[in-house]
């Protein structure tokens, strides 16, 4: 798509992301309110993980065969930024989660077209 026909296309994402903080929001707000006087603990865009692959120590065979440079390690924040994680304080296991809305966009249809892949975007990791 060229320039032209982009500048003339409507800008979903604003509405998108207001609706996306919307839903983040709610979810916090309904966690929080089951998880009060219970072993979980609930983090709103967690920082567990935001150094996860600069703290990776691999192996000398493994950095002999890929392009390794410089960096320094302290300053670098090389990872993901989860939406929210639930820790069992009993267990110590920390579930993380992306929240998703279902709803997208198609061109030229209306946006319930474009539902139908959150749950392919959904990611929940465990440690």
């Amino acid at each position: 798509m060229a320039k032209k026909e982009l500048a003339g296309r409507g800008n979903w994402q604003t509405e998108s992301g207001t609706k996306a903080s919307n839903a983040e929001k709610n979810l916090y707000k309904a966690f929080k309110e089951h998880l009060k006087g219970t072993e979980y603990i609930l983090y709103e865009k967690p920082k567990h993980l935001k150094s996860l692959y600069a703290q990776v120590q691999l192996p000398d065979y493994v950095v002999s065969q890929i392009y390794n440079p410089p960096i320094m390690v302290e300053t670098t924040k090389w990872g993901v930024s989860p939406d929210f994680a639930i820790e069992n304080t009993r267990t110590g296991k920390i579930l993380f989660g992306e929240i998703k809305r279902q709803d997208g966009w198609v061109e030229g249809k209306d946006r319930s077209a474009g539902r139908g892949n959150a749950h392919e975007r959904l990611c929940l990791w465990a440690i």
